[in-house]
């Protein structure tokens, strides 16, 4: 580990947060940690966010940021001039975040740079929020809304169904879903319901739209 004193203090960060207060960032997400020479790499995830994100941190500088996998140079010249001029609005738009290009295929990607000898879990909060909600915004600005609710539909049935094969009983899953998710009991004994049903062959349709809509209020 590269940072022995802010690496574990941004991992708890993340790690224990409420699925119920209502905020993207607020979240208790899944965080994995690697690390090479020079930096340490927190990759966190949640079932009903649509992208993985990751935390970069050096000894005295920390970065979250989102590769969005959207290659602008798969676009002809018109569009992408569009998709620029849009980037270049986000960027206007939220504070301490830049929305660039890497590589060769021109990836979209979001950062949020930290300075360690000021950072409080306020200040990473908001610029976690920024990142998040910027992330939103791209899929937007780039006309994936539809691709991404579709996507994000997915993930609580298969993160169930992940959980039955693993041989997680009802009560376990339930526990998940109010607690790691956000979901209220009746809306978590839905979604067991359906994966059940769809576990004995049954037609299996989602329980609701987008799961991180009462998010964005």
């Amino acid at each position: 580990m590269i940072n022995e004193k802010w690496t574990p203090k941004i991992k708890k960060w993340l790690e224990e947060g409420n699925a119920k207060a209502g905020k993207m960032e607020d979240l208790p997400w899944d965080v994995k940690l690697e690390s090479d020479e020079t930096h340490d790499y927190l990759f966190f995830q949640h079932p009903i966010v649509l992208y993985s994100y990751a935390v970069k941190i050096g000894r005295d500088y920390a970065t979250i940021t989102l590769d969005t996998g959207i290659s602008t140079d798969l676009f002809d010249t018109d569009k992408r001039m569009g998709y620029y001029r849009r980037m270049l609005i986000l960027n206007r738009k939220y504070n301490m975040l830049k929305v660039s290009l890497r590589g060769d295929e021109d990836v979209v990607t979001i950062e949020s740079d930290l300075d360690l000898s000021s950072l409080g879990e306020k200040e990473f909060n908001n610029a976690l929020h920024n990142v998040l909600f910027a992330s939103y915004d791209i899929v937007k600005n780039f006309n994936m809304s539809e691709n991404a609710l579709k996507e994000l539909e997915s993930r609580i049935p298969r993160a169930i169904e992940d959980m039955m094969a693993k041989g997680s009983d009802a009560g376990t899953i339930k526990d998940f879903l109010m607690n790691k998710v956000g979901m209220e009991a009746v809306e978590a004994e839905k979604w067991i319901a359906l994966a059940e049903s769809a576990k004995a062959g049954k037609e299996k349709k989602p329980a609701h739209s987008d799961p991180t809509q009462h998010m964005f209020g």
